[in-house]
């Protein structure tokens, strides 16, 4: 019921799974744990020579009841069938707290939204115990969540409980979440300001968002110019204000305003994506078309003001 990735629909190639990924780096983690590198260079050695050794990272021998626990979900994650959800919650047995034994679950047992945020949350609050109040709590980790190894599965726990809140209505509940992750880690590694700026805009908090807009006005992304240009016609209206924020954003990616305005339909997620591109357009459309729906005379305004640029750009005169 939980979010999952998609594959390419044109090939065979399986879906990317995150959870394999983390896997993997969670190993390579626990490798080079309790090193101390003298350089960036020392550390790739390092790397190097474990994987020439074996061709692949090593696969630590899990020894507590927390890491047996994890690796049977990891298990779960490669094996098809009733085999999948047993070992999930063989995992719980071990260790009631395995975050990522709930996060399985919820992406692949539960049946209905209510399932899988009962889920997630459990997910999220065995993370803070295993965590800690003291530890949540402490200045010195409150900032950089992310950069702290142990801090990750909290995190993505309290992303994908609140990915569902949002999706289940319960609104407020979801952009206090994500404000409270970002607050533990402003970095945004996992790309929470994406979402967060658009549902602050559709619960007309628009204030808020633009105040967030403002902690991130050095990122020129698509998405983000996309969701200034968004926010400053809400906040006001046709100025030069959002003028300027809509042809910066024009500037940034030529492509979306073809599926903002219906010109070009959005039919799947792109694999990926460069800068500038078509597919970037597609996300960048993905990513606001739920504020932009709710954004009265949106539409009609950006309209006039693509096609004034255009008839601006065919009487100019043509360069040497």
């Amino acid at each position: 019921m939980g979010k999952k990735k998609k594959g390419n629909a044109e090939s065979n190639t399986p879906p990317f799974d995150q959870h394999l990924i983390n896997h993997y780096l969670a190993n390579m983690h626990k490798a080079i744990e309790g090193n101390e590198f003298s350089s960036i260079d020392e550390a790739n050695e390092f790397m190097h020579n474990l994987l020439e050794e074996t061709d692949e990272f090593p696969q630590p021998v899990p020894e507590t009841p927390k890491e047996i626990a994890k690796d049977l979900v990891y298990k779960a994650f490669e094996s098809k069938g009733k085999r999948r959800t047993k070992l999930a919650h063989d995992a719980l047995k071990i260790d009631p707290d395995c975050t990522e034994a709930y996060i399985f679950l919820a992406e692949d047992e539960a049946k209905t939204p209510a399932e899988a945020i009962s889920l997630y949350r459990k997910a999220f609050e065995a993370a803070e115990r295993t965590l800690g109040a003291e530890f949540l709590a402490d200045p010195d980790n409150v900032g950089h969540f992310w950069s702290i190894w142990d801090t990750r599965p909290y995190m993505r726990a309290g992303e994908a409980l609140g990915e569902m809140l949002w999706e289940t209505n319960a609104h407020e509940e979801a952009i206090n979440l994500y404000q409270k992750l970002l607050r533990l880690n402003p970095s945004d590694n996992q790309g929470l300001r994406y979402r967060l700026i658009p549902w602050l805009t559709i619960v007309n908090k628009d204030t808020e968002a633009e105040k967030l807009i403002n902690e991130y006005s050095n990122e020129d992304t698509s998405t983000m110019e996309y969701l200034k240009m968004l926010v400053a016609f809400r906040r006001y209206g046709n100025s030069a204000r959002s003028r300027r924020a809509l042809q910066k954003a024009y500037s940034r990616n030529k492509w979306a305003p073809l599926y903002l305005l219906g010109v070009r339909e959005v039919l799947e997620y792109p694999d990926s994506y460069i800068p500038y591109s078509e597919e970037e357009g597609v996300i960048t459309t993905i990513e606001i078309m739920e504020a932009w729906d709710k954004t009265p005379d949106i539409t009609e305004w950006f309209a006039m003001i693509i096609l004034e640029m255009a008839l601006i750009a065919a009487a100019e005169p043509e360069k040497d």
